[in-house]
């Protein structure tokens, strides 16, 4: 009897007892450490690592005169930029071996560039205006040259010598108001540099032709608009335009001119 309900009690136990509940572990992962590049806060690091690698030529003053070379680029690339679009008067430079140059002057900054392609290789060249030295340039392997100059004076007619290379100083932009009796206005601008101009008119007849002429030399014509308007871009390529020259609208039958003026 006692061996039975011990029995029995042992398989009541078995059967009440669970076995423990097993809990999912919890794994811990490590994050691979990269190198993280931030932003920064400010750009000037950016802006003056820029402007270091691109404007590392330092500027070279001429000692032999007053005027300062402001930047000396004789052997970088960039000669063309000599002429530049804000120039009041141009020159042509030439010599007979065949060398060229552009000397162009700012009269409002009061400064000369000077470029030269094919001169005498590798040598220093005076740079002397009206017969006073103002600079030099010094050419490289190829004769190439450039140099920009502060504090010089040049005027229309000045004369200008680079080496042997010589050429004189016109000027590069002409300007002439229009007027008539016929009510209608205008304006002409003439580019020497570029060789181009452009003529407006306003209030003149509506759809309407007109000759342009320059010096009594037909170079163009132009048709305005209803609103009596009108524009003309041209280079032109039989009338020299200067300080002086004259300009007319008028009609294509022989009336006179409804518009007129004078470049300066």
């Amino acid at each position: 009897m006692l061996q039975f309900f011990t029995n029995l009690l042992g398989r009541k136990a078995r059967s009440t007892t669970k076995p423990p509940r097993s809990r999912p572990q919890a794994r811990l992962e490590l994050e691979e450490l990269m190198p993280r590049i931030l932003p920064s806060a400010s750009s000037s690091g950016l802006a003056v690592g820029h402007f270091l690698g691109h404007h590392g030529h330092a500027a070279v003053m001429d000692s032999s005169s007053d005027n300062a070379a402001v930047a000396d680029s004789s052997t970088s690339g960039h000669a063309g930029d000599a002429c530049g679009t804000r120039a009041t008067l141009v020159a042509n430079l030439t010599n007979a071996s065949g060398a060229t140059g552009t000397a162009s002057f700012n009269a409002t900054a009061g400064t000369l560039k000077v470029q030269v392609q094919g001169a005498a290789a590798s040598t220093s060249l005076d740079v002397m205006v009206d017969g006073t030295s103002v600079g030099a340039i010094t050419t490289d392997a190829s004769g190439n040259g450039q140099i920009k100059l502060a504090n010089t004076t040049v005027q229309a007619g000045s004369t200008i010598s680079v080496g042997d290379l010589t050429g004189t100083f016109s000027q590069v932009k002409f300007t002439a108001s229009l007027s008539g009796d016929s009510g209608a206005t205008g304006s002409a601008t003439y580019d020497s540099v570029k060789n181009r101009w452009r003529v407006s008119i306003a209030g003149a007849a509506a759809n309407t032709t007109y000759n342009i002429t320059v010096n009594d030399v037909v170079v163009g014509q132009l048709t305005t608009n209803a609103a009596g308007k009108g524009k003309l871009y041209v280079s032109p390529s039989s009338a020299t335009i200067q300080a002086g020259s004259t300009i007319a609208i008028g009609d294509t039958v022989g009336n006179p001119a409804i518009l007129q003026g004078s470049f300066a």
